[in-house]
């Protein structure tokens, strides 16, 4: 019923209704393939207990310092030829339940959830996610209303709706250091920042299904409107109001068809896309002008159409796939600054660009696959036109290219528990044509935009490697794996910052390598005579990225290396604990070094079956070379009671005792380093009462 949505169903179901949950490794979801064509999809599969027919659960909660509600609706029923599952949510207490309005997916190489998602052309300064959980920061005023129901149209055949409409209003706050690293000095920015997120939106999902043997069909119609305004306060030497408004309408269908013919297999894909985004920035006083105001405006309309017609051939322990493609996109993008409410007539304050863009591919698979060794060769090959007419700046382009696109996959099971895997890809692919810009856009209160170069083309490798070791039996997993990326691009940004830290970012043709590598291991052993788990993972990554600062080349280089053991105590009935450190190490060749160490401390107490009364701790450290240590302690106390064969539950919460008001992390990026406090939410007493729904 929910697709690839789980978010919905593990936030709302009682865990009284499951019997089991089963983690289905390289699931393959099409029952008409399933035994010939592999698939790397990971699933979840919930089974419900005998007889569970109606469940899900009522939830109000209230709270102080301020007044604090939490109300969650959630009734869900599972019958023979039907299922439904609807939720009303609202709360400010720091819940996020955006992941159960909007959810992007990836598996065996397919996105699905992108035709719903909302471009942004223009926006606030955007102020990042500590990495903390999101109840301790997040300040909102959430309300989620959605509407699931699959029915069965006959046994083989069912029409699924999923609505869902989103509104919520999100402030943050934070006070943010900036160091750029010039030539011959460092240039240092400070300025706090308040932003304020209206978030609007209505998504719809027509799905109509039927995955047999004998056919696979999926035709699924989305609709998506947004009507997000953002605004934000910046206070430095003077203050800034930025005010965004970005709506967007799409509406999409797409169509998939899989026909088993003989033992042949043909399939038949096609995705109709429309999309609408008039957006606006606003800058209170103006920017890189005089005057009272500064508008940014952008406004950008696409259609798309992707097709493909594939067809499988089994021949023994091998399966040949072939596949013809067509995609065509037209699209316009218009840009217009405006002055005190006064266009700006310059060409080079002003941009409208049309453009075709049209792909065939022709792509050739071959598959083997037997005693347990899987090997996939792809050989995609793209012929591509792109027409670009700039319709001011007289500087169109067209362009008419080969692309070739090889991949290879291995993956052996010499034995049931031990898996190895190795993969290479090769790639060329276009840069967006909206990045192509020739006239100035107002990207933020200090930043300004425009491209003299022609369109991005990059180059890729890529390979990858690992080893996993899954014995359900003795609890042992062990997973290690490997990769190095090596990427050129004919385009670089060089970035020119003046006396009053205002960048002015152009695009221009220059050579640009990036080099990455990564390597990691994770581990974990649950011992069951003590009824506990151990666990340690480590991680080491490393780039090296070309950069251009006031017109002069530099290359900047990251080592990063974090260890994460952890370990989970059950073995008792009158108590529980989880422990986890995190170690993180940063290293630039600007001779800085970041330290990050993360503690993690959750004990409980069940001194009644009825009762539980717990303390959960977290304690952040952060350093860097020469400067002082940022520490950050967060302490939660709760406590829950459940009678005895009753639906009704309550839980009392004590959130941040300590009221830690600040939170400091520290990033870098090829030019600058990132100091940034997160302003935290104060100390709050909760009270949560549940009552489940349906038979226990």
């Amino acid at each position: 019923m929910l697709g690839n949505n789980y978010a919905l169903a593990n936030t709302n179901l009682s865990h009284t209704a499951v019997s089991e949950v089963e983690v289905l490794h390289h699931h393959q979801p099409i029952k008409a393939v399933e035994e010939v064509i592999s698939s790397d999809r990971t699933s979840i599969n919930i089974k419900l207990r005998q007889g569970v027919a109606v469940t899900g659960h009522l939830r109000t909660g209230i709270g102080a310092a301020p007044l604090l509600w939490n109300i969650n609706l959630t009734p869900m029923l599972f019958a023979k030829n039907q299922q439904f599952i609807g939720s009303w949510q609202s709360n400010n207490i720091g819940s996020d339940v955006s992941a159960q309005h909007q959810t992007i997916t990836i598996s065996d190489g397919r996105i699905d959830g992108l035709v719903t998602l909302k471009p942004a052309y223009v926006s606030i300064p955007n102020i990042s996610e500590p990495a903390i959980a999101k109840n301790k920061y997040l300040d909102n005023e959430s309300n989620l209303l959605t509407y699931n129901h699959l029915v069965k149209l006959g046994e083989t055949t069912q029409l699924k709706f999923n609505g869902s409409y989103y509104r919520d209003h999100i402030r943050q706050e934070r006070a943010l250091t900036t160091a750029y690293y010039l030539a011959d000095s460092v240039m240092t920015i400070h300025e706090t920042q308040q932003n304020s997120l209206r978030r609007n939106s209505l998504i719809l999902n027509l799905n109509l299904e039927q995955n047999v043997k004998a056919r696979y069909l999926n035709n699924k119609l989305s609709f998506g409107r947004f009507w997000d305004s953002d605004n934000a306060l910046i206070r430095n030497i003077h203050d800034n109001r930025i005010e965004a408004k970005t709506p967007h309408t799409t509406i999409a269908n797409t169509f998939d068809v899989l026909i088993p013919v003989r033992k042949n297999f043909l399939r038949i894909e096609s995705l109709l896309h429309l999309n609408n985004s008039p957006q606006e920035l606003l800058f209170l006083p103006a920017v890189f002008f005089s005057g009272d105001n500064t508008r940014q405006q952008a406004h950008n309309r696409n259609f798309k159409t992707t097709n493909s017609l594939g067809f499988s051939l089994p021949l023994g322990a091998f399966v040949l796939s072939s596949s013809l493609g067509f995609d065509y996109e037209a699209q316009e993008l218009k840009t217009k600054i405006l002055t005190n409410n006064v266009w700006n007539e310059a060409d080079s304050l002003n941009n409208f660009l049309k453009w075709n863009h049209t792909k065939f591919e022709i792509k050739e698979e071959l598959q083997y696959k037997r005693r347990g060794l899987i090997i996939t060769i792809a050989a995609p090959l793209e012929y591509v036109l792109l027409n670009i007419d700039d319709k001011i700046h007289q500087a169109g382009n067209e362009l008419n290219r080969w692309f070739f696109k090889p991949s290879l996959r291995i993956r052996h099971t010499p034995f049931g528990n031990l898996t190895g895997y190795f993969g290479a890809d090769y790639s060329q692919a276009l840069g967006s044509v909206n990045n192509m810009l020739r006239g100035n856009v107002i990207a933020s209160h200090r930043q300004m935009r425009s491209s003299q170069a022609e369109i991005g083309i990059t180059k890729s490798k890529r390979f990858h490697t690992g080893l996993s070791y899954r014995n359900p039996a003795t609890g042992l997993f062990i997973e290690l794996s490997g990769g190095i990326f090596f990427g050129l691009r004919n385009l670089m940004t060089n970035q020119r910052i003046d006396s009053n830290g205002l960048l002015i970012v152009e695009t221009i043709e220059r050579e640009n390598r990036t080099n990455s590598s990564n390597l990691s291991s994770d581990a974990s052993w649950y011992i069951q005579p003590l009824k506990t788990t151990l666990g340690l993972k480590a991680e080491y990554t490393g780039n090296s990225i070309k950069y251009m600062l006031n017109g002069q080349p530099g290359t900047s280089s990251l080592k990063q290396y974090s260890l994460n053991p952890r370990a989970l105590f059950n073995f008792s009935k009158v108590f529980s604990a989880n422990y986890q450190y995190n170690f993180t190490q940063s290293r630039t060749n600007t001779s800085t070094n970041i330290w990050e160490q993360k503690h993690k401390c959750d004990l409980y107490i069940y001194p009644h079956a009825n009762h539980l009364a717990g303390v959960e701790i977290e304690l952040y450290d952060i350093r860097r070379t020469e400067k002082n240590n940022n520490q950050s302690l967060f302490v939660d106390i709760v406590y829950s009671y459940k009678p005895s064969k009753s639906h009704f539950s309550i839980r009392l919460e004590c959130r941040n005792i300590f009221n830690a008001q600040k939170l400091t992390e520290i990033q870098q990026s090829d030019i600058a380093l990132f100091q940034t406090e997160y302003y935290l939410r104060p100390r709050q007493f909760i009270v949560t009462a549940t009552l489940s729904l349906g038979r226990r």
